[in-house]
């Protein structure tokens, strides 16, 4: 058995690691090292030579005794690069390969995320896409198996700590949909708090999830949700909003429930923030604008939430062409009294129209509403015409 104790070269190390005739005895001298030079920048050097060794070695192992002592090596070297990394990541252009060489050789989620924080404090670009594969693949596949849950967190963990040290763009959206999926708490927050340093300004990245064909309409509901959530100004999340509602109503299938609620958290965000300009057309070989999705969201909305949500975003654009396309669905209605055809949800609809109207205060709705007067409503609603009246 090889004896080693603390002296002050760490090059005594060195040779001692490279005459250790067995797996237990290196692990002897590199938990010597790791113990006593945790601190000390030649210990970066130790720790990169002596994984490269124990990887070229690890194949060659017989008994399961060894694998683990090579495991316990492994996560000892992993945590000395960590540590030292940031200062030595130039030294070797060899170390962020034997970082990835390790996640794919050993098993053990322990030493798997020293590996991946490693490749993060490192930074070489060249495994960016496999750190961001990586957590993909923890946050598409959830495992069965409590324990294989945890580790799969604690990986997916460390690709997010490894995503936030590249301060890569694209691992925008990967640490995104994390902090969406499946993980507890402690891996979201994770998330949660890294998105920002990833990236200041979201608008680019959420906009593209929104219009893109290859997102999902569940992560197309997370990008709205994000940029509604954000600092962002109100310009930028109405033209979020838009480009929600267009997808919503062109995409299929129709009948798909993340679709529809995408739609109503877009009808409900143009309320709120409004619209630059609803008319012109969103696209220039299509006659499709603001008030042409709003309209299809009033006829044609999943529910009563939806249809009522775009009268109230028509109210809050408070155009001529939204007040005006306001008093046509009250003429429509209008229309329906005076056949006999009124049901209990029209004159709900009537009310919400003619409050709608109101808030515009617009004069481009005043023909409809002194027409809606001489007709047999109730009393409550004759009400609401005369208060509305005195807006316009």
């Amino acid at each position: 058995m090889l004896s080693v104790y603390a002296v002050e070269d760490l090059q005594f190390y060195t040779g001692q690691y490279s005459n250790a005739k067995t797996v237990a005895d290196q692990l002897l001298v590199v938990k010597t090292v790791a113990e006593n030079y945790g601190e000390d920048a030649e210990a970066f050097t130790f720790s990169t030579t002596a994984l490269k060794r124990l990887l070229q070695e690890y194949p060659n192992l017989k008994t399961i005794r060894e694998v683990d002592i090579a495991t316990d090596i492994a996560w000892y070297l992993t945590e000395l690069i960590v540590s030292l990394g940031a200062d030595n990541a130039s030294a070797d252009s060899t170390v962020s390969y034997s970082l990835w060489q390790t996640i794919k050789t050993f098993s053990s989620p322990f030493v798997k995320v020293n590996a991946i924080i490693g490749l993060g404090v490192i930074k070489d670009q060249k495994y960016f896409p496999n750190v961001v594969q990586i957590l993909k693949d923890c946050t598409t596949v959830r495992p069965y198996d409590k324990a294989e849950q945890l580790a799969f967190e604690r990986i997916a963990f460390a690709a997010i700590t490894a995503l936030e040290s590249y301060a890569n763009p694209q691992g925008y959206l990967p640490v995104l949909f994390a902090s969406h999926a499946w993980y507890t708490g402690w891996v979201k927050k994770q998330a949660a708090e890294s998105l920002p340093v990833i990236l200041a300004d979201p608008t680019e990245a959420l906009t593209l999830v929104i219009e893109g064909h290859a997102y999902s309409f569940a992560q197309k509901n997370i990008a709205l949700q994000t940029l509604d959530e954000s600092a962002l100004s109100n310009e930028i999340k109405s033209q979020g909003a838009v480009a929600a509602l267009f997808e919503g109503w062109f995409a299929v299938p129709q009948k798909d429930r993340e679709l529809i609620e995408l739609r109503k958290h877009a009808v409900d965000m143009i309320s709120r923030y409004g619209v630059a300009d609803d008319t012109v057309p969103l696209f220039e070989t299509k006659n499709i604008s603001v008030l042409w999705l709003l309209d299809h969201s009033y006829r044609y909305g999943a529910d009563d939430r939806e249809q009522r949500g775009a009268i109230a975003a028509l109210a809050t654009i408070a155009t001529d062409a939204s007040t005006k396309q306001l008093a046509r669905y009250l003429n429509e209605i209008n229309d329906r009294l005076q056949r006999g055809n009124l049901t209990k949800v029209d004159e709900r609809y009537a009310r919400d129209i003619i409050l709608a109207i109101g808030i515009s205060a617009n004069s481009s709705a005043r023909a409809a509403v002194l027409h809606s007067l001489t007709l047999d409503w109730s009393r409550n609603v004759h009400q609401l015409l005369n208060e509305t009246l005195k807006q316009l």
